[in-house]
């Protein structure tokens, strides 16, 4: 928790009266926000003005944390929002879509997109960070002109099938630094828009244009007992076995996750034990060759491979600086 309040400090957050973040001195509380942002349609439509009164006016970037312990209703809004989930866990109805997000996932909405968020997790944070369309017809306009599936989301070209699109890069490293990168240009250019936000923005979208992994639909709950059972059995069982416990086809279990989370079960699994491996070289004194078998690897050298992939330093190190 500790961590997580120094991350958000001084940003400012949305937030129920009885928040848990009684020191935080920058406030939006959610009863003002929602009723500043009344409209004649069945659910809210929010407004990037109604953030000015704690932050610049004029802004075309405007980054916000968001205490999720309770459930915000049916809203829509006038900007981009990209949401990511700093900590906890909570569902995102977009469009009646069911959409379960964990720790390290994000979603990028578009202004037609209508959503509501429910509470599965008390201490959940998320991060909103707020586009103006402006900022698509100035720093990022290449960007917004450019041939990938970020930007023709962007564009709302009719050939993107919904109001968002879901990436599930909790392991992605890279990616996870430029958010921190985000959070730490913002606090130091005084809560305003400069140049460098702007370059850690264009970096953060090209960077999941580069990737490739994301999804229109997103993980609902049959897609989230399935990804879990993934995770859970992976180390006991191959994507055969798998697929036969749970009834399918090993091509269609495949394509089920891809269409889902925009990732290949493959990566999936090697995610999985690559964390499981770096929980036994930190909590046990296990031999690297046992943790190796234990996740399933036979050969300590491919373990050895994977695993200075994921983490970028080998197995011993790792235990070394984190044990």
């Amino acid at each position: 928790m500790k961590k997580d309040i120094e991350l958000i400090k001084n940003l400012v957050l949305v937030a129920p009266a009885n928040s848990q973040f009684a020191e935080h001195n920058r406030f939006i509380w959610t009863k003002d926000l929602l009723q500043t942002n009344r409209s004649l349609s069945p659910h809210h439509h929010i407004h990037a003005e109604s953030f000015c009164t704690s932050l610049p006016d004029h802004e075309n970037i405007y980054v916000l944390a968001h205490e999720v312990s309770e459930d915000f209703p049916l809203h829509s809004h006038e900007y981009i929002e990209i949401i990511y989930v700093l900590k906890g866990e909570l569902l995102n109805t977009i469009d009646t879509n069911h959409i379960f997000m964990t720790q390290g996932d994000l979603c990028i909405l578009n202004t037609k997109a209508v959503h509501e968020l429910h509470c599965r997790d008390k201490d959940t944070i998320i991060l909103n960070f707020c586009l103006q369309s402006s900022l698509f017809t100035g720093s990022l306009s290449e960007f917004m002109l450019d041939e990938n599936p970020v930007s023709a989301f962007l564009r709302e070209d009719h050939t993107t099938p919904q109001n968002y699109m879901y990436f599930a890069v909790s392991y992605h490293h890279e990616l996870q630094q430029i958010i921190l990168n985000i959070i730490a240009e913002y606090r130091a250019s005084g809560f305003h828009q400069s140049f460098s936000l702007d370059a850690y923005i264009l970096l953060l979208l090209h960077k999941l244009s580069q990737l490739g992994e994301y999804s229109y639909y997103g993980i609902d709950e049959k897609a989230l007992k399935v990804v879990r059972f993934l995770k859970e059995q992976c180390l006991d069982h191959n994507l055969g076995e798998m697929a036969d416990i749970l009834g399918y086809h090993p091509g269609y279990l495949s394509a089920y996750v891809k269409k889902h989370t925009g990732r290949n079960c493959k990566d999936l699994i090697i995610e999985t034990k690559m964390q499981t491996a770096a929980r036994m070289l930190t909590e046990s004194d296990t031999p690297i060759e046992s943790i190796a078998s234990l996740c399933g690897y036979q050969s300590v050298s491919h373990f050895f491979r994977l695993f200075q992939k994921y983490y970028t330093m080998t197995p011993s190190n790792y235990r070394r600086l984190y044990m």
